[in-house]
């Protein structure tokens, strides 16, 4: 069988780095194509940019606590992308109406805001943020101080993604992270999910991270409402993603969801309603020129023009429809707008002891074609509690979502539909003075929208976390850990049959059918369980680390189609309903587990000589016996320089740099739950 160990696709990370952080930037962030208005509840503000006032120039310096100039600091008008960076000796300059307020950032410091008045020069003085220099981020099975972080992890928090008209998890990182691609191929309601690539594709067929939400390990992000989440971090080297061995080959997304306070209950709303309109559009010649450029061609290629000067101009004004049409299919194909709306209320707050969050909310986004249009419903819920060594927390979810698109009977999808709206000559009427439909060999694209004939897709999940603690002692905890996903999908296809005539006889011509029902259900369950056994502790200067963890996974799909056809009329659509003649049923199921092994070693000593190291053994059921366990380790090292006593004398401006290398093999899952077997492909026939 040869060397059986190459049944698992392993990925090597080497990674060094310095990083070097001197200088920061401000971005704005607009959506091409779509109007918002935004609203809250609870606060409304107002803000004038002073475009329509009169300007004054502004100067200044930005310097730290000891005097010394800040370099590339963000000096920016309040409200507005009116701002400067300062240069190498702390000096900015703006023009600015008297009544702006200035705001001004750099990492490592705590932003200031500054009133203009009738002050023309200013001295601003940041102060360190040691709070920030404090930021933990979540890593695998844990969380790590930022500074001290030896891989490439980029992370955000809820106030990067709040205010972003967005519908879906997977596009709200668009822009946000270095080293993440993300992009959007499709603007259809319910299916305008994002790809995510994380430093490009790193394997073959299937090039998506692995997602963690609380802790599980789940199929899809893109049922998360974004403003359930509280933080989010990408581990994009090996590395970092070696602890999740044989699914990070692509990395991995860790969303941590929002969680109560220590406070009295809060209850606050977030919404936006927006309206959606196409960027642009091709624009088609009218019948008239469409008819004099064919006869042009003609002309070209020796032959005789095709239409007479008086059938072009019956063309342009229209006095004949019926024999000489002139059909904008694109105008009569787009709404003018697609309304968008989104609502969340959330409830949070907690004692000393046990904190509480609890959020309801909907997404309903109507398509710019009729028919199209998606719904989804989110509930979430997470309680934690503490007493004394002991703790316990629950976290559970549900989505509900919902969405619609035409489809026609000459293909049965949607993608027909664009294509031929795009393509259909227009002197081809859309209907004639009498009703009937024109059409092309195809048929017509309009009336395939008119028949209502729709594919309806729905879908339910559930997730639940629970988890309980135990310190044993001073910074030793175990932790045990159930978790569970249940995902129930429908998919049918209703296709209603469309008879055209002759417009001028009445007579029966081109049929497009039979009507037919299609219906597919699909169900989807995994059971994991986590047994962590931590460490963490301070010895003076020395900080140490460790874990060690056992994971057991199982999962199941379950999936049936059935289809009938010849339906009675285009009104009736249950499978009942329809012929049992060439009726046909298919289904089958598949399962696969996952049991693993891992641990983590991490060293800092004074937050300046830093070390860490994973490790992960993972079995698989779909690999051979003899063969389906991998080992996936890292290791990696890092300095931060800027902590020297040598340098922070001699680059005081200089306000954190370090520099780190790495190690990592992380792998890929196949895709095929059975790879260990001998597969008999039923009803396969060999000559």
């Amino acid at each position: 069988m040869g060397n059986k160990k190459k049944c698992v696709w392993k990925r090597r990370g080497y990674l060094f780095v310095a990083t070097l952080l001197g200088a920061s930037s401000f971005s704005s962030y607009a959506k091409a194509g779509t109007d918002y208005n935004q609203f809250n509840s609870v606060t409304t503000e107002l803000s004038n940019d002073g475009s329509q006032q009169q300007t004054k120039k502004i100067s200044g310096t930005v310097v730290d606590e000891t005097g010394l100039p800040v370099i590339g600091a963000n000096v920016v008008q309040k409200g507005t992308t009116n701002g400067n960076i300062t240069d190498i000796d702390g000096r900015f300059s703006l023009d600015v109406p008297p009544n702006a307020i200035l705001e001004i950032s750099y990492i490592g410091y705590i932003a200031q805001e500054v009133k203009v008045g009738s002050k023309s020069t200013f001295q601003i003085i940041l102060v360190e943020d040691t709070q920030n220099l404090d930021e933990v981020v979540v890593v695998g099975y844990g969380v790590q101080k930022k500074v001290n972080m030896t891989g490439a992890v980029a992370a955000i928090n809820s106030e990067s993604l709040a205010n972003r008209p967005v519908t879906n998890a997977s596009t709200a990182l668009q822009g946000m992270l270095p080293g993440v691609t993300v992009v959007q191929n499709s603007g259809q309601p319910g299916k305008d999910n994002s790809s995510i690539r994380i430093r490009g594709v790193g394997t073959l067929n299937n090039s998506n991270p692995m997602y963690v939400v609380d802790g599980l390990i789940v199929s899809t992000i893109n049922d998360i409402d974004p403003n359930d989440i509280e933080n989010l971090s990408v581990l994009k080297d090996a590395a970092s993603a070696a602890i999740y061995g044989s699914r990070a080959a692509n990395g991995v997304v860790l969303i941590t969801t929002k969680k109560g306070s220590k406070k009295a209950a809060t209850l606050k709303y977030d919404g936006y309603v927006g309206w959606q309109t196409p960027t642009s559009l091709p624009e088609y010649l009218p019948s008239h020129e469409y008819a004099a450029l064919y006869n042009n061609a003609l002309e070209n290629e020796g032959k005789q023009p095709l239409y007479k000067p008086n059938e072009i101009e019956s063309f342009r004004n229209g006095s004949d429809p019926d024999n000489y049409p002139n059909t904008d299919w694109l105008g009569l194909f787009y709404k003018d707008k697609g309304f968008q709306h989104s609502h969340r209320a959330e409830v949070s707050g907690g004692s000393e002891t046990t904190t509480y969050m609890f959020s309801l909310g909907y997404l309903g986004q109507d398509g710019i074609i009729e028919n199209a249009d998606f719904k989804r419903y989110n509930v979430r819920g997470n309680i934690n509690t503490k007493i004394n060594k002991l703790s316990a927390g629950m976290n559970f979810s549900y989505t509900y979502g919902d969405t619609n698109e035409p489809i026609n009977p000459w293909t049965g999808d949607m993608y027909q539909i664009f294509r031929q709206i795009n393509r259909i000559a227009p002197f081809v009427p859309y209907k004639y003075s009498n009703g009937y439909y024109g059409y092309i060999n195809d048929g017509n694209p309009l009336a395939w929208m008119d028949s209502g004939s729709i594919r309806n897709e729905k879908y339910h999940t559930t997730r639940a976390v629970g988890n309980v603690g135990y310190e044993i002692i001073k910074g030793l905890k175990i932790q045990e850990m159930i978790g569970y996903e249940y995902t129930g999908k429908s998919d049918e296809k209703f296709i209603k049959d469309i008879q055209y005539y002759n417009w001028k006889t009445g007579e029966p011509t081109q049929y497009q059918g039979p009507n037919s029902q299609t219906d597919d259900r699909e169900d989807y369950m995994m059971l994991n369980l986590q047994t962590l056994l931590t460490y963490n502790n301070t010895f003076g200067k020395h900080t140490i680390g460790a874990l060690a963890g056992f994971s057991q996974e199982y999962s199941r799909r379950d999936w049936t189609i059935g289809k009938r056809i010849n339906f009675l009329n285009n009104d009736l659509w249950e499978l009942n309903a329809g012929s049992p003649d060439g009726q046909t049923a298919e289904g089958s199921a598949n399962e696969y587990a996952l049991r693993s092994f891992f641990g983590r070693v991490t060293y800092d000593y004074d937050n300046k000589y830093l070390f860490e190291a994973n490790i992960r053994r993972d079995g698989t059921s779909r690999i051979n016996q003899d063969a389906r366990w991998g080992t996936f380790p890292s290791v990696a090292a890092g300095w931060t320089f800027s902590e020297e006593p040598f340098i922070k004398e001699k680059l005081g401006w200089l306000s954190f740099g370090k520099i780190r290398a790495s190690w990592g093999r992380s792998g890929m899952h196949f895709s095929s739950n059975y790879l260990a077997l001998g597969i008999m492909n039923v009803g396969a026939t060999s000559d």
